[in-house]
């Protein structure tokens, strides 16, 4: 019997097309590598933001950009880089030292320590003669210690002392050695 001029095959019980079967369950593909397992995993790195402000010690082995400020002593054995609108107040140790902002405080570079142009420093800057950086346009007020890469790196093994002031004269000899006394 047909209801609405349907047939009642049930062969023909649906208008609706046949679902398709469960796809057949298949094997899993050869297991990734994962990122950790890479021959050269890539450097950590932390922000501290523009706008956020950090009171303390920071240490460690994480790469370092300051964009914000920070009030404190700064240990890391890779880089620190101060931006253009960082800010710091405190003592600075790390393998390279990049200051594109403003430094209050001593810095001790392992490898290298550079003031951008737009950078200022107020304070004492160690780091050995030939990983030194002072770009003219720069501020810099303080000693300069420059320590011998191939001698251990303990007080007593540290390298020529200069002390004075430079505002942009670079390190190639732009600025007149002071006496140590300002005329400021």
């Amino acid at each position: 019997m047909s209801f609405f001029g349907r047939d009642s095959d049930p062969s023909r019980s649906s208008n609706l097309p046949a679902a398709d079967p469960a796809p057949a369950p298949t094997a899993d593909p050869a297991p990734r590598a994962s990122k950790s397992a890479s021959t050269s995993p890539a450097p950590q790195s932390t922000l501290i933001a523009s706008g956020t402000k950090v009171s303390g010690e920071i240490t460690g082995a994480a790469e370092l950009t300051i964009d914000g400020e920070v009030e404190g002593e700064i240990k890391l054995k890779s880089d620190v880089t101060i931006g253009q609108d960082g800010r710091v107040q405190g003592e600075i140790e790390a393998r390279t030292i990049k200051i594109g902002g403003t430094v209050y405080g001593n810095v001790y570079g392992r490898e290298r320590v550079e003031v951008m142009a737009s950078g200022r420093l107020e304070g004492d800057l160690i780091a050995p003669a030939n990983g030194l950086n002072i770009a003219p346009g720069s501020f810099f007020k303080g000693n300069v210690e420059m320590i011998d890469p191939n001698q251990s790196t303990s007080s007593s093994g540290r390298g020529g002392k200069s002390s004075g002031s430079s505002s942009g004269g670079g390190s190639k000899g732009g600025s007149k050695p002071s006496s140590g006394k300002s005329s400021s």
